[in-house]
């Protein structure tokens, strides 16, 4: 799917808690953990346009009225932020997704689909246990039951992708040294990719180190931490293909990023960002 720029952001022309909307990630029981990255619960807090950053997973989504699957992202999404009610999901470990839905994720890629339409089955008894769950913490166990219980270890067992998705986390990692790590030709690492995460490895690689990006992101709009030297610790050519890459994604160069991030800032008296890592 794709994540918030900030995890908090404020309307500047009401700066009072209901102005903030806020999106919060939970660490996933043991056992879940191998296909499930985290749950995560978001409120809104204003109407406005929404830009979500891509992460190379795929999300099963309660909206408050139906489930659906967000398919992994190559590029930012845009959408407006107008529900009226609060939103919970549970984030599909990059690689798993073929486990879980049974389909090839590249069938899901960019897309939104009702979780019926992949199952091919009735989701509405589910969709009721829902939308009567008594607050979001027991919604979000609902909904990771249901995630692990799609779980189906025979699909995609041979699968290298799950493997690859770590060591293409490096900055020095190519899909040739990565397809020889793991006794694979380039060819058969890149079906496992497109079936298992939704693209191919150098995609993968892509959206991987723009999400190692994100991460600094607060160090680089507080000016705790340089661009140039970002770029050379993620393993960009120069600062100019840091530019290049992080537009091409998103739309927004890193400062342009960068100057969003302070202006999504909230009022000082509220919580701050929690920092990289699960809640």
């Amino acid at each position: 799917m794709a994540i918030p720029l900030r995890t908090r952001a404020a309307d500047p022309s009401a700066p009072d808690a209901a102005s903030i909307s806020s999106y919060r990630a939970y660490a996933v029981p043991a056992g879940v953990e191998s296909i499930a990255e985290c749950s995560w619960e978001a409120e809104p807090g204003w109407r406005r346009r929404i830009r979500l950053l891509p992460d190379a997973c795929v999300d099963v989504v309660w909206d408050g009225r139906a489930l659906v699957v967000q398919g992994p992202a190559t590029r930012a999404l845009y959408g407006s932020l107008a529900t009226p009610r609060p939103v919970i999901g549970v984030r599909l470990r990059a690689g798993s997704a073929l486990r879980v839905l049974g389909r090839p994720a590249t069938a899901i890629r960019d897309r939104r689909l009702p979780l019926s339409e992949l199952l091919g089955t009735s989701t509405r008894e589910l969709e009721r246990a829902l939308a009567t769950a008594p607050d979001l913490e027991r919604g979000r166990h609902l909904l990771i039951e249901l995630v692990a219980g799609l779980e189906d270890p025979r699909r995609g067992r041979w699968s290298s992708a799950s493997d690859a998705v770590e060591l293409l986390r490096s900055p020095s990692a190519t899909v040739a040294s990565v397809a020889n790590a793991l006794g694979v030709s380039e060819r058969r690492l890149h079906r496992d990719c497109a079936a298992s995460v939704g693209y191919g490895p150098k995609t993968l690689q892509r959206i991987l180190r723009f999400g190692a990006f994100l991460e600094r992101l607060p160090a680089l709009a507080t000016e705790r931490r340089w661009a140039a030297a970002t770029a050379l610790e993620l393993g960009y050519a120069d600062q100019a293909h840091f530019c290049r890459e992080t537009r091409r994604i998103c739309g927004s160069t890193p400062l342009e990023l960068a100057a969003a991030w302070r202006r999504a800032a909230p009022p000082i008296r509220s919580i701050p960002d929690p920092p990289s890592g699960l809640r």
